[in-house]
């Protein structure tokens, strides 16, 4: 690239965004997501000033992007060169004009400004490590270091160059912490040794107590366990499991306790579980527990109540005159409600219902991104946006016609990395968009099924895997798995009748139960009250038969919300 033409460039801000939009548009959805990342490592965001263009080497931005990288160069949107002491590949962003005025590139800066600056503050650590013979204790250590081992887990393809200095900080961490251990153990050692007279002598009296405490736990999980089944028996049900899950809990912690017990207690618990109906019940139209499961929410027309983890207790009681709620959500971190209406407001709340902050949108379905710093919101009319919690305006979602997204079963959820947004619309359709408003993919529901409460030919209900890598979504023939970029990996043939895998929410609505393990290798579906466990690959591990109404082709009009399976949740932890 010349210099003249570089000047030329310059002196047309408003020509160089559009043409870079034109080059941007050309690219396909895999070199789009590399294209982000590439621009984002050519600037150094500002904190308190404006944003600038930096000089960032090749390994910096990825050594895997060479390619497009060559490709942007020749379309003159960046510079590329080699330092003048390492002789190292370098690129640059053409001109600052992109970063204050390309409207995608400033969304992209926003939404990342937070991983930029730490990174921008981690490359200096580096530089100044390298530059010092890379000694030991110029290494991270401490909250840094678990700050820059947790972003390495998030954005792993973002950091290649800060690799190699994260993990030799998290290899001397991890040998500091084996010779604290080592010295620990000498010194326990030498205690012992010098107590071993002593501990000799109290053996026998530690002994016996010891044996009568393990006769007294032995006889309290008995106890436990028949009080249980007895419970169950009685119909308490709630209580019942109560106590089944009390007793569950004891055995983890316990130690000594005789196989019999054991077996005696988790055949006591299985009991319980398989036989309860329902655990609490709710008038509502939605429910949902809090992050923290300290909570729950409940969601009647023009009422919100937040009730104690039991169900027996309401904490608050939210009410917003004569508007109706149409959905809420807590924050990630319990603390904050949100909640849409159809009379135009989005509204934020704290937990004990004083109103903290009013956005002016017309909303029927909102969620909080997994930082807890974003909202999606969706409209009547099948828009979607984003949302800083401030109330300003990030993102405008395109791709979906005018009322694809609708009323009845619509979703919208957040990738567990905060990068990308799915939804389904009451048409049984599936959107799937990249945070920057990039479309990836639609699924349309199947062609020619049959119209009923619950139709065969829609998609019904999806979910992100822990790493934010897979998406699962129900479909009549079974759950298809995508990547990031749209493409199926896999479907999961059902193996019933596809218009009937279904949790009753109301006479208009229904879940299907999909969820990912914590480690994301494991899917479970819910049909008709059994949980099928599968692998990513396809293969049935396991079927967990249990007994939870679903519902039929002809729903009730009982708006109440049973919250069952979650023994189940319980025996997990």
């Amino acid at each position: 690239m010349t210099h003249a033409a570089y000047d030329e460039i310059g002196g047309i801000e408003t020509a160089v965004v559009s043409y870079a939009e034109q080059v941007y548009a050309k690219l396909s959805e895999k070199e789009k997501e590399q294209a982000r990342r590439i621009f984002l490592q050519l600037i150094r965001p500002g904190e308190g000033t404006d944003d600038t263009k930096r000089l960032a080497l090749l390994t910096e931005v990825g050594l895997e992007n060479r390619d497009l990288v060559t490709h942007l160069a020749s379309n003159r949107l960046v510079v590329t060169g080699r330092d003048s002491t390492t002789e190292l590949e370098t690129v640059e962003i053409v001109h600052e004009a992109l970063i204050r005025e390309w409207e995608r590139l400033r969304c992209w800066i926003e939404i990342d400004r937070e991983f930029r600056i730490w990174q921008q503050g981690l490359r200096t650590l580096m530089h100044q490590w390298d530059a010092n013979g890379r000694l030991e204790d110029g290494l991270l250590f401490g909250k840094v270091l678990t700050d820059a081992e947790d972003w390495l887990q998030k954005r792993t393809d973002e950091l290649t160059a800060e690799q190699e200095y994260i993990k030799a900080s998290l290899l001397a961490r991890e040998k500091k912490q084996q010779q604290q251990e080592r010295k620990r153990k000498q010194t326990i050692f030498s205690l012992a040794s010098g107590l071993a007279g002593a501990i000799i002598l109290a053996s026998g009296a530690f002994w016996q107590w010891q044996q009568a405490e393990i006769r007294r736990v032995n006889a309290e999980l008995n106890t436990m366990s028949a009080d249980s089944k007895v419970l169950l028996n009685s119909n308490q049900e709630l209580e019942s499991l109560i106590e089944g899950v009390r007793a569950g809990r004891k055995l983890q912690s316990a130690i000594g306790v005789a196989s019999d017990t054991k077996m005696r207690v988790v055949l006591a618990l299985q009991e319980v579980v398989y036989g309860v109906r329902e655990r609490n019940r709710f008038d509502g139209s939605k429910g949902d527990f809090s992050p923290d499961g300290k909570m729950l929410v409940t969601l009647n027309k023009n009422t919100i109540k937040i009730w104690d983890a039991d169900g027996k207790n309401i904490i608050t009681k939210i009410t917003d005159g004569k508007n109706s709620f149409a959905d809420v959500s807590f924050s990630p971190d319990s603390k904050i409600l949100v909640t849409a209406s159809n009379e135009g407001k989005i509204k934020l709340w704290s937990i004990d219902g004083r109103l903290l902050r009013t956005f002016n949108e017309q909303s029927l379905k909102i969620a909080f991104s997994f930082d807890g710093k974003m909202l999606a919101s969706m409209r009547e009319d099948g828009t979607v946006k984003l949302w800083k919690l401030d109330g300003t305006l990030l993102k405008t979602f395109k791709g979906q016609k005018v009322n694809d997204i609708g009323r009845v079963g619509a979703t919208i959820i957040f990738s567990p990395d905060d990068t990308m947004l799915a939804a389904i619309n009451s048409d049984g359709k599936m959107f799937y968009w990249n945070i920057n408003g990039t479309l990836i993919k639609v699924v349309e529901r199947v062609k020619g099924g049959r119209e009923r409460d619950f139709r065969e030919d829609q998609n019904t209900y999806i979910a992100f895997s822990p790493n934010s890598k897979i998406l699962a979504l129900v479909a009549p023939k079974g759950t298809n798995l995508f990547d990031r970029n749209g493409t199926l990996l896999k479907t999961i043939k059902n193996e019933y009748n596809p218009w009937i895998n279904s949790v009753t929410f109301n006479q208009d609505s229904w879940i299907n139960g999909v969820t990912f393990s914590p480690d994301g290798k494991t899917i479970a579906l819910l049909h008709f009250g059994t949980v099928h466990l599968w692998s990513l690959e396809g293969k049935k591990i396991k079927t967990l038969k249990g007994d939870v109404t679903t519902g039929s082709s002809n729903l009730s009009k009982d708006t109440t919300i049973r919250l069952v399976m979650l023994a189940l949740a319980l025996m997990a932890k």
